[in-house]
């Protein structure tokens, strides 16, 4: 019943862009790493040589603090609304008629 609502978000928090930033970071800080070579020549450097080391750090660390921040950056471009309904019928009808308008345009 529309007495029971109290407020709609449109969207939601910014956790899952930054959770899924992160993730995908793991791998691309991966391959960073292991481009970055070992560092023992100039001839090493820019190859797909990359030790160990150079992988974890970008894999565990690098990637992952990239990626959440892309994942952040992208949360603010979200656009959300949150309706107060509160049991009101009127505010009930004006997040009804945004959500038809919204429903019109996406198709």
């Amino acid at each position: 019943m529309v007495s029971d609502i109290g407020k709609i978000k449109t969207k939601h928090s910014a956790g899952p862009n930054i959770w899924i930033g992160a993730i995908a970071g793991v791998g691309a800080g991966a391959l960073i790493g292991k481009m970055s070579g070992n560092g023992n020549s100039e001839e090493d450097m820019g190859t797909m040589v990359g030790d160990a080391a150079g992988i974890l750090v970008g894999a565990l660390l690098i990637g992952p603090a990239l990626g959440a921040a892309a994942g952040g950056a992208t949360a603010l471009l979200k656009n959300s609304k949150t309706f107060i309904i509160n049991g009101s019928i009127q505010n009930w009808e004006d997040f009804q008629s945004h959500a038809e308008e919204r429903l019109a345009v996406s198709r």
